[in-house]
């Protein structure tokens, strides 16, 4: 279950652009770096294997932005360099009871359907393929940016503001006939809409800025607003989750 998401984590956590096949070099390199995350830190009840979070007062945000943004940024440029199609997502909820953890609890649920969903749309086995060669999603839940449009925030005003932004980075080879914008917009009764906990997904391509992109995809996290380990979702984790 953890094999893919420990790869794609140990080429984010070391801020470099290492191949996600040689298990034990990235195993070794993950370890240096959580050495260097304690010292860093200095902190005795660090997850080790997630950015803590960092309060608006703490003074190692910036160092946590640096880390946690550069890293999934050079992900994103890698696959780019390989000729992946990267996309930028949002994900909107109708009203969905209980408290902000079993919210997002819920969001991510459906995120991993949604994903399901697609990528069985780009690759016709996806249970028995590589998961090197499926798509990769980065989402993450997000909270409103305070605006002085109110019409932007009445878009939000479900479970207290909260949504899904997210990263979809799509292999050259898929099964496609369309672009992945495309896709989505003509199938957006297979993702959103009635009898269903997405009430829409938006998707548009990114071609620059991919370092812009991801922070404002992980904007809340790295402002402290919410925890890493509560709010991000990596996939795929495993062939056995991809069923519809």
């Amino acid at each position: 279950m953890r094999g893919q998401s420990d790869r794609i984590w140990s080429s984010i956590a070391n801020n470099q652009l290492s191949p996600i096949t040689n298990n034990d070099h990235l195993i070794n390199q993950q370890s240096n770096y959580q050495s260097q995350f304690i010292n860093q830190r200095s902190r005795s009840r660090t997850n080790y294997q997630s950015f803590p979070t960092a309060n608006y007062d703490d003074p190692n945000r910036d160092w946590i932005r640096r880390t946690m943004v550069g890293g999934y940024t050079n992900l994103v440029i890698d696959r780019v360099r390989q000729g992946w199609s990267c996309h930028l997502m949002t994900i909107m909820f109708p009203h969905i009871a209980g408290s902000q953890s079993v919210i997002i609890g819920r969001m991510k649920d459906q995120v991993q359907r949604l994903y399901s969903a697609f990528v069985t749309r780009v690759h016709r086995s996806p249970r028995s393929a590589p998961t090197d060669s499926l798509p990769v999603l980065i989402a993450a839940a997000d909270l409103p940016v305070r605006k002085r449009d109110r019409t932007v925030n009445q878009l939000v005003r479900a479970n207290g503001g909260l949504h899904c932004h997210g990263i979809l980075l799509v292999p050259p080879y898929s099964r496609l006939r369309i672009s992945v914008q495309e896709h989505f917009d003509a199938e957006a009764n297979l993702y959103a809409g009635a009898g269903r906990l997405v009430e829409r997904v938006h998707v548009k391509p990114v071609e620059t800025d991919h370092s812009v992109v991801v922070d404002y995809v992980l904007k809340s996290i790295v402002n402290g607003r919410l925890a890493y380990d509560d709010a991000i979702l990596v996939l795929p984790r495993s062939g056995a989750e991809l069923a519809n």
